[in-house]
Formats: structure tokens, C-alpha cells, sequence
């Protein structure tokens, strides 16, 4: 795996060298010029080998790896929403055990008063 990390980004090196030598050459051939022979001999001093992939195959490569990260986005994306929407209803419902806890302490307090008034009442009859 190391080693096609390494024979990519040697091969992004390359492609990056001669993607400037053809900037230069058009943008001198729009200037009318011709290219120089130092420039065109840069491309010629690194030929690609047997074992490396061709521009097509890093165009390939690079157009999986695009499709790939906007698919992840794409599922991160997702993810982000459906976690808003779960800590929304988490916060709902932490809300409503609240206001529901609240409830029954007052009605419990409530019969407890309650009980209390009568309990007397309940001696003065005996």
C-alpha cells in the first residue's frame, strides 16, 4: 500500500512537471514563439516505466477518488443532520421528564397535604 502511495505521488510529481512544461509551451506557442529545448527536455529526463501508472490511469484514479469524497460528504452530511435531529428530540423529551418529574412531586405533595388535613379529622371521629 506504502508503495503505491509512493509510485501516486511520484507520479503526481510528474504529472505536475509536465503540466507546467505545457503551460509554457502554450503559452508560447500563443506568443508565437517556439518552446526552448531545455523545457521540452525536462518531460523527456523522467520517462514514465513499466511499473507506473500512465496519466490516463492517475485521471482514472483521481476521478474515483473525487467521486469517493463527495460520497463521504455527502454521508457526513447526512450523519449532521440526523444527529440535529436526534439531540432535538433528546431535548424534548429531557424536557418532558422534567415538566412530568415536577408533576408528580407536586401531586405527591398534594396528597400528602391532603392526607395530613384528614388524618386529624379521622381522630375527632373515633
Amino acid at each position: 500500500m506504502l508503495e503505491r502511495i509512493a509510485s501516486l505521488e511520484k507520479q503526481l510529481e510528474e504529472s505536475k512537471a509536465e503540466c507546467i512544461h505545457l503551460r509554457q509551451q502554450l503559452s508560447s506557442t500563443e506568443n508565437g514563439m517556439k518552446p526552448s529545448e531545455p523545457e521540452a527536455s525536462v518531460v523527456n529526463q523522467q520517462p514514465m516505466t513499466d511499473g507506473d501508472c500512465d496519466l490516463r490511469t492517475l485521471t482514472k484514479d483521481s476521478m474515483v477518488i473525487a467521486r469517493h469524497m463527495r460520497q463521504l460528504n455527502s454521508v457526513i452530511g447526512s450523519l449532521r443532520a440526523e444527529k440535529l435531529a436526534l439531540t432535538t428530540q433528546l431535548r424534548k423529551h429531557q424536557l418532558r421528564i422534567t415538566h412530568l418529574e415536577n408533576t408528580v412531586d407536586r401531586l405527591s405533595n398534594e396528597v400528602g397535604v391532603a392526607n395530613s388535613n384528614k388524618l386529624p379529622l379521622d381522630y375527632e371521629r373515633l
